[in-house]
């Protein structure tokens, strides 16, 4: 029971740390890209990458993966429903 306790104890801290670095305190910018297709999807990857990086830059390990992959997450969720759609579309065609 300890055991499991510490487990998510560190889970909700490592959650917490991810979350501070968000992409709302980080603009992605994606209005010169078309997101229909799979190279402006691509694009707009690389650049939240390159954001991610900066942002979670403080961390290591699997904090700082789970720092990127919070960030990435948060980028896409904050795209206008339309643009999500489009970018959404446009991953697909290429992770077939």
């Amino acid at each position: 029971m300890t055991m499991f306790r510490i487990i998510a104890l560190s889970t909700a801290a490592v959650l917490l740390a991810a979350g501070s670095a968000s992409a709302s305190d980080r603009a992605v910018r994606y209005g010169d890209l078309d997101l229909s297709t799979p190279a402006g999807a691509a694009q707009f990857d690389a650049r939240i990458m390159r954001a991610a990086v900066t942002t979670c830059a403080a961390y290591t390990g699997l904090r700082r993966r789970d720092c990127q992959s919070a960030f990435q997450k948060e980028a896409i969720r904050q795209l206008p429903s339309a643009a999500r759609v489009d970018y959404a579309r446009a991953r697909a065609a290429f992770d077939i």
